[in-house]
């Protein structure tokens, strides 16, 4: 076909669609189905992962038996179904649709503090994600990196920031201090991916907005990542 590079994004690196150690998915889907009474099983996906599947390991599979090189996209602030984690209705009970079992964890759930709206409102997307100041979500978000780069034998890893793009209030933070730690995560990625590697080298990417305006908001410094190994 004349392709080189398959790149797979599993999920919205809210839930692992992988064999996670830091947020099993059996933990997660009991977790769930006690918070919000809703039963995990009726989603489509929650069969297969509750029965052991891994879908970054059947696609880095399928991958090398074909010929392409296996690169893994994960968002790094993702808004999908975030309206509903404290939606609940007159009589106490939880509301929220099925598909949310792989919007909502329990860590956005049980650490409002670390959500950058005050609260979760339905409109807008950008209130809805994480605090990147808040160095837990960045040791949050590191963790599933990890988990893929020491797992998996992938060729390249794309770090999403345009779902969603928003991390910052930038009321609290001064652009020198948003750069800092963007460039911050984006070097400590690029020496993961490194000292993971089997002696082929392992591809940084990453997925950003169109407009430069909207970098100075997000803390990025598209030549100041590149220096700190986006490539």
């Amino acid at each position: 076909t004349g392709v080189e590079v398959h790149l797979f994004q599993p999920g919205l690196t809210v839930v692992p669609w992988w064999d996670s150690r830091q947020y099993p998915y059996a933990e997660h889907a009991r977790w769930f189905e006690e918070t919000y009474g809703v039963d995990p099983r009726d989603n489509p996906y929650a069969p297969y992962m509750l029965g052991g599947g891994d879908m970054v390991d059947v696609f880095v599979s399928r991958c090398r038996a074909t010929g392409l090189a296996p690169f893994i996209s994960l968002r790094l602030n993702d808004s999908h179904g975030k309206e509903f984690v404290d939606g609940m209705q007159g009589d106490g009970i939880p509301e929220i649709p099925g598909f949310a079992l792989h919007c909502v964890n329990r860590f956005y759930k049980e650490h409002s503090e670390y959500r950058l709206g005050t609260a979760v409102e339905k409109e807008n997307w950008n209130t809805r994600v994480l605090n990147w100041k808040h160095q837990e979500v960045r040791d949050w978000m590191f963790g599933f990196i990890r988990e893929i780069c020491e797992g998996y034998d992938i060729d390249g890893l794309e770090l999403d920031f345009q779902r969603h793009c928003s991390y910052f209030r930038p009321d609290e933070t001064s652009l020198d201090e948003r750069r800092s730690i963007m460039t911050g995560f984006v070097g400590k990625v690029r020496d993961l991916l490194d000292a993971t590697s089997t002696g082929t080298h392992r591809w940084l990417c990453a997925r950003v907005p169109c407009y430069l305006e909207a970098y100075d908001a997000l803390g990025l410094d598209l030549p100041d990542l590149v220096n700190a190994g986006l490539e």
